[in-house]
């Protein structure tokens, strides 16, 4: 289940990229022009702790000069959690069953994926995936600023991967226990080389983790 914390994140990433796609919207936006981009029921004290989670989950550029954009990867992530087609085949069958904008959000959530495991895409996600599980397994570089939460990224990794064997996958199930720990892993080893902690494997975990994710969101028919 989604936490107040984390649906708020959600809620104002989608704003965020819905005016980006309206005319004459701001490229980018600092906390005093929140109200120009957001509406006034997404604004509260805890917002810019939200812009803040989702800029370090780099769904959100953040420039030296304090301003805010959607990047890249905000905007696939916001297209893949919500199907437009479903959006709009929803709006349609329900406009009339008194909602008058006809604005139904339909969380691509439920979506099922079918996978064929003798398919490319997923031969090359499972090689990545499990390439990239096995870095993380065997290095002990960060042992100490891991601490248990290793453990537990590494159940969820593998509870993952198993959840792959399957012929059809939810596809917010494999965001959940797959891409987003890999993201976790990845920007810990990039935040650890920022602050001058360099090991020799810690270019090589970061290439196989950014694999991996690539790889898994072609699987999951996101290119």
């Amino acid at each position: 289940m989604m936490s107040r914390f984390d649906f708020l994140k959600l809620e104002i990433l989608h704003a965020i990229y819905d005016d980006a796609f309206r005319p004459g919207s701001l490229s980018a936006f600092s906390i005093d022009e929140l109200g120009r981009v957001l509406p006034s029921e997404l604004i509260f004290g805890v917002t810019q702790a939200v812009l803040n989670d989702l800029h370090k989950e780099n769904y959100l550029y953040l420039d030296s000069d304090g301003y805010f954009s959607i990047s890249n990867e905000g905007i696939r992530y916001i297209e893949f959690m919500f199907d437009e087609a479903a959006l709009q085949n929803s709006s349609d069958q329900e406009a009339t069953e008194g909602d008058p904008a006809g604005q139904i959000i339909v969380p691509a959530s439920d979506r099922l994926v079918p996978l064929n495991h003798n398919s490319e895409p997923y031969k090359e996600a499972i090689e990545a995936l499990d390439a990239a599980v096995s870095a993380f397994r065997e290095d002990h570089s960060l042992s100490n600023e891991w601490g248990p939460e290793k453990n537990i990224l590494l159940q969820s990794l593998e509870g993952g991967r198993q959840l792959l064997r399957e012929t059809e996958v939810r596809a917010a199930t494999v965001f959940a226990t797959l891409i987003t720990p890999l993201k976790v892993v990845r920007d810990k080893y990039q935040v650890a080389i920022v602050e001058g902690v360099v090991k020799a494997t810690f270019e090589n975990i970061i290439y196989l983790f950014g694999k991996a994710v690539s790889s898994l969101l072609k699987l999951m028919g996101i290119t």
